[in-house]
């Protein structure tokens, strides 16, 4: 499992510690020209002067100064990454609390059979995979056009998982049994048969 993380300012091994022992490789995207030190084997650290040297004038297509810069720490993990292997991204302020989360990844991202979401319309809310959501809720991005007449999709029957690449947007301060949460507070529990996507690094080049 490879781990990016974008800071400016610093990383906590103690809120890192659950992935540290499960081996997980760390890339972390210094945005700044070498203020963020990292003495430890399992991390590697890149700073503005690296993305230079690696990018020449293609640097222009990383961000600097904002979270964006994650992107760089994409393209090392597209290059270093084992086939199939997990990568993952983290703000430098999340705290992973499992013990066993790295594991936890690695089943949802398994070849397991899933449940089969079916419902109308062309735009999915994620949100349906959580039980006590409130009325109305949608997650960052489902426009706005397709809200006032969704429905809740439903599970039933299943199928394997294929092998697929997909990116996905969501806000959680707190790593931890997959649940949503805003600054620690959870407002949502996941319905566990629900999960039906894997995500990985890359299926091919």
């Amino acid at each position: 499992m490879l781990v990016v993380i974008p800071t400016a300012r610093s990383v906590s091994f103690e809120y890192l510690q659950p992935l540290i022992d499960h081996g997980a490789r760390f890339i972390v995207v210094d945005d700044s020209d070498g203020n963020v030190r990292i003495d430890h084997p399992q991390f590697k650290t890149y700073n503005w002067s690296d993305q230079d040297r690696m990018l020449g004038p293609d640097v222009i297509a990383i961000p600097r100064r904002n979270g964006a810069c994650r992107d760089f720490g994409f393209y090392i993990a597209w290059h270093e990454s084992d086939p199939g292997e997990i990568v993952i991204a983290l703000d430098d302020d999340e705290r992973v609390e499992d013990q066993d989360f790295g594991t936890q990844v690695e089943a949802v991202l398994s070849e397991a059979r899933r449940p089969v979401a079916t419902g109308a319309g062309t735009h999915f809310n994620v949100l349906d995979c959580y039980s006590n959501i409130e009325a109305n809720c949608f997650v960052r991005g489902f426009p706005y056009s397709h809200r006032a007449d969704y429905k809740t999709w439903t599970f039933g029957g299943s199928r394997r998982a294929r092998s697929v690449s997909i990116s996905a947007c969501g806000g959680t301060y707190s790593m931890s049994t997959p649940s949503i949460s805003s600054k620690g507070r959870n407002i949502a529990t996941p319905r566990p048969s629900c999960i039906i996507h894997r995500w990985r690094s890359r299926t091919a080049r």
